[in-house]
């Protein structure tokens, strides 16, 4: 039983995950955007397309980094 919990909340999770990357493509496409981020308690603006938002979303080492896109 415990495992079929498990396996429903990681299928819940990826879900989310992808309905985050789907609509963070679809909301960009191609186009930059402005991002302020805090990184080591610093913050920094870079240009960044929806790819590089998603994959720093994916990054383990930047799961400390908080993004602001609006």
């Amino acid at each position: 039983m415990q495992s079929n919990v498990f396996a429903k909340e990681v299928k819940e999770k990826a879900l989310i995950e992808v309905s985050l990357e789907q609509r963070i493509r679809e909301d960009l496409g191609q186009k930059t955007m402005s991002v302020t981020f805090i990184k080591n308690g610093e913050q920094m603006v870079c240009e960044m397309t929806a790819d590089d938002i998603v994959n720093a979303l994916k990054d383990e080492s930047c799961k400390n980094i908080q993004l602001s896109l609006f």
